[in-house]
């Protein structure tokens, strides 16, 4: 299983091609069992009732876009950076 294993990589796919060669059992029982792709959870921010948009900008137009509507929110893709947000104007994080 070695042969194949390359330190320079000349596509992004190269990276994926190594891991199905290291780990062809894996890969077979996922395609004859089937798999379901956990997707990463996302986080919404809420001020007093008000759901963030877009994440604010890093100039001086300071420009807050809200809505009620927490479908319409901004979905943050860590806990961590909606946090950020929250310390700067307060409000809490939600998971989405």
């Amino acid at each position: 299983k070695d042969w194949y294993f390359r330190k320079d990589k000349l596509s992004e796919n190269e990276e994926a091609i190594d891991w199905l060669v290291r780990h062809p059992e894996k890969f077979m029982k996922a395609w004859l069992d089937g798999y379901e792709v956990e997707e990463e959870p996302k986080y919404r921010v809420n001020i007093g009732g008000l759901y963030l948009k877009e994440p604010l900008a890093d100039t001086n137009d300071f420009t807050i876009s809200m809505t009620w509507n927490k479908d319409y929110a901004y979905p943050f893709d860590s806990w961590n950076m909606a946090r950020e947000h929250t310390s700067e104007l307060g409000g809490t994080v939600e998971k989405v």
